[in-house]
């Protein structure tokens, strides 16, 4: 009776243990720079609509207003470990109510790379994400304009950088490299894999691999989505992605995989109020790392 009494005082023992390690591995696991100050080949057609016109928001996710053309929102990301559940974080952009434009720390900021927030605050931005992969040297790989000045050049070579998020004369579009014509655009930065392309999941290499994700979307109503993992490991798949993407009810059209692991990062402020407050409400999922480019939402000129 005695041993069967120690049994189950070590089997209890063992549960409650298991029980404590797996909650201190979630909280270690959670992005420890995440801040949330609150209390709470072609490109895909996309018809443009007319500025103002667009009053439809897709209700599911919910979504919370930044600023008017800007919503925020996360989805729960499919085929995850049950115990270290991760979610997808969602900026929804209008592109006709507010300004996407491309930013490179170099000119900004003076140096190669920087952390994502700094850039957004540089440019006086809403929110941003990291952009372009890069060298050795922090150099951004594959082409990138800003401000309609191409910064670097195309990269044609390999299996990864395959497509380019673009904007000319304000329609977005997610193409494949060998569509590329620099003409006439405001932006374009380069990465891949694509994931989606006319509504539909993308053959990817390593399917199952699983890393920090970040991409850019476009949906059927020509708005880009901004899109961001929440946890530092296990990560996931672009397979989980492709599938939390296309079962999430917001239309996704097409989406680029922009770099990961260490680069992924995403940010915003909760409110319009604070966009100059430096105490106000914000998220910032960072990777660690510092980045040369981004992609960052600012107020539309008058």
């Amino acid at each position: 009776m005695l041993n069967c009494e120690k049994q189950k005082f070590v089997h209890f023992t063992m549960s409650m243990s298991l029980i404590l390690i797996c909650c201190l591995l979630s909280i270690f696991l959670l992005d420890t720079e995440t801040i949330v100050k609150a209390d709470s080949k072609t490109p895909s057609k996309v018809s443009p609509v007319p500025a103002g016109s667009r009053n439809s928001i897709p209700d599911y996710p919910r979504w919370e207003s930044i600023v008017k053309g800007l919503q925020y929102s996360k989805l729960p990301l499919v085929s995850v470990n049950p115990i270290l559940k991760s979610e997808l974080y969602l900026l929804r952009v209008d592109p006709l109510l507010v300004t996407i434009v491309a930013a490179d720390s170099a000119s900004l900021l003076g140096k190669a790379r920087a952390d994502l927030k700094s850039i957004v605050k540089a440019k006086k931005g809403f929110a941003g994400i990291n952009a372009n992969f890069f060298d050795q040297f922090g150099k951004p790989l594959g082409v990138l304009i800003v401000d309609t000045e191409r910064r670097n050049p195309l990269h044609s070579g390999g299996k990864l950088l395959t497509g380019i998020f673009q904007i000319r004369n304000g329609i977005p579009a997610i193409i494949h490299r060998s569509d590329f014509e620099p003409e006439m655009l405001s932006l374009a930065v380069q990465a891949g894999p694509r994931v989606v392309v006319a509504g539909k999941a993308v053959t990817v290499s390593s399917p199952e691999q699983k890393s920090r994700r970040s991409g850019v979307a476009i949906s059927s109503d020509g708005a880009v989505i901004f899109y961001a993992t929440s946890l530092r490991f296990p990560g996931t798949s672009l397979v989980d992605i492709q599938s939390t993407l296309l079962g999430s009810g917001l239309g996704i059209v097409d989406a680029l995989n922009l770099d990961g692991g260490g680069s992924s990062q995403l940010y915003f402020v909760k409110n319009e109020n604070q966009l100059n407050d430096a105490n106000g409400d914000e998220v910032f999922i960072s990777g660690g790392d510092v980045i040369p480019a981004a992609l960052v939402v600012v107020p539309r000129a008058p």
